[in-house]
């Protein structure tokens, strides 16, 4: 899909600072997957450009992610 990603497993920080660590480096889009997220099949998606989040089935995030990513590229022509 040509779209690249980073598996951050470290344990020695917390979410919320791996949360803005991504985001100090421009991350456009955050998927988080915790305990809860794997019993209910689900994954948190968070937004960049406008700072939502919403939660989806797992087996959906391969289409929407392309949909995601140009719809962020589109804001940040529109902002610009």
């Amino acid at each position: 899909m040509g779209i690249s990603v980073k598996y951050d497993d470290r344990d020695n920080n917390k979410p919320g600072w791996k949360f803005a660590e991504y985001e100090l480096k421009g991350v456009p889009v955050r998927l988080a997957i915790g305990p809860r997220d794997l019993e209910n099949n689900t994954i948190e998606v968070a937004r960049r450009d406008n700072l939502t989040k919403e939660t989806i089935p797992i087996d959906k995030v391969y289409e929407l992610i392309p949909k995601l990513l140009d719809d962020i590229q589109a804001n940040i022509i529109i902002r610009l």
